[in-house]
């Protein structure tokens, strides 16, 4: 008979381990066998199942029960488990999200035109497309996972152009352009590696937490020059066109990450996922000028999780 209010029945035995059941004080348990400082009992709310409580939460004694001692080489033995959402030995993730964060990057270029240094600042603004994640974890240690996920979103960037440009005339006096470029692609696509633990809070919900590497694969397309029309006294300039030129790079970065897990049935839950990733990666344009691209940032997506 349970001795004390809200005893746990544990599914091994030993501490920490997942709570089975908790049950009242007065609660009367079939006990099957005793290891050490624990019984071996049936759970009381499904007899097929099998866990542990501590000796001292039980009261009574036990000396005229047929109870079997505990093998000697079972210090662990195996426990037939029938609940829902307990940790596996490996899962497979799958989910569609958002990224919240948008991203921008600047490139300055420089050229000489009638004899004078002119000058373009191209301002880029990426634009939110929805992101495809599948994410993959074995269990390397109780609660312990080594896992990857991929990430793919491919959308577009819209440029601002400020180009200040040489009069053909007179030295010292530049004429302004102001343009906007847009549609210029963007694909990225990441590999995320991860050291991630999970947390169970109760039978259903569960915590996941990650963090680790992140290669990045960024393909984006940059204005390389702009086309204009001016007509005499060439004291104005009209927008006509820009030429572009896409770029593929890939770099090295971070992320962390946290996921909500719960648990509908036995092997399949709900997967709520948020992660931080970051990388720099540095492009050449045709015209030799630099420019750093971020790639990653804050996304948030849900989708499914299945254990086994």
């Amino acid at each position: 008979r349970v001795a004390v209010d809200g005893a746990s029945i544990w599914s091994a035995p030993s501490v920490p381990s997942i709570v089975l059941a908790t049950v009242k004080a007065g609660t009367v348990l079939d006990v099957l066998a005793r290891f050490g400082s624990w019984y071996r009992v049936r759970l009381p709310d499904d007899p097929t199942r099998i866990g542990y409580v501590l000796v001292r939460q039980v009261e009574g004694s036990t000396e005229g029960l047929n109870i079997p001692p505990a093998p000697q080489s079972a210090a662990q033995p195996r426990t037939p488990v029938r609940r829902h959402g307990q940790p596996r030995r490996s899962f497979l993730s799958g989910s569609a999200g958002y990224p919240s964060t948008i991203l921008n990057f600047e490139s300055t270029t420089s050229f000489a035109q009638f004899l004078e240094q002119g000058s373009r600042t191209t301002t880029y603004n990426t634009r939110g497309t929805p992101l495809v994640d599948i994410g993959y974890g074995v269990e390397v240690r109780r609660g312990l996972f080594a896992a990857a996920a991929i990430s793919w979103m491919s959308g577009s960037s819209v440029a601002d152009i400020d180009q200040q440009i040489p009069h053909p005339f007179f030295f010292e006096r530049m004429r302004s352009l102001k343009a906007e470029a847009t549609a210029l692609s963007r694909d990225e696509i990441a590999l995320h590696l991860q050291a991630a633990g999970l947390v169970p809070i109760n039978r259903r919900v569960h915590l996941f937490f990650g963090a680790g590497p992140s290669l990045f694969r960024l393909k984006q397309s940059f204005v390389t020059d702009v086309a204009y029309t001016h007509e005499y006294p060439f004291d104005d300039v009209v927008f006509d066109k820009v030429d572009t030129a896409i770029r593929e790079k890939t770099q090295w970065g971070g992320n962390v990450q946290l996921n909500i897990i719960t648990m509908l049935n036995r092997h399949v839950g709900l997967d709520g996922l948020v992660r931080f990733s970051r990388a720099s990666l540095r492009f050449t344009l045709p015209d030799e000028s630099n420019v750093a691209v971020p790639a990653g940032g804050l996304h948030v997506a849900l989708g499914l999780r299945a254990e086994f």
